[in-house]
């Protein structure tokens, strides 16, 4: 019986967009604590280019059979501007 590798349930999918590296990071922590393995994209351009929404904001990243469960812990999130 060997393992089979899902290629759907693995891509790598946007879960949230944020516009700062504080609630990024915030969110990042809390999908990690629960075992989620995500990661922050656009972290450079943001920092190199901070209000350029063009180049987007710190988007949250995670494989595609994690994003409900990591949806309903980031929308379980508050932030002042939600």
């Amino acid at each position: 019986m060997g393992l089979t590798y899902n290629k759907k349930e693995n891509e790598i999918v946007k879960l949230r967009e944020y516009n700062t590296d504080f609630e990024a990071n915030i969110a990042k922590a809390a999908l990690q604590q629960v075992g989620i393995d995500c990661s922050i994209e656009n972290a450079l351009f943001s920092q190199l280019f901070p209000g350029n929404t063009a180049l987007g904001g710190y988007s949250i990243v995670v494989k595609q059979r994690d994003y409900d469960r990591a949806l309903d812990i980031i929308n379980s999130l508050k932030f002042d501007n939600d």
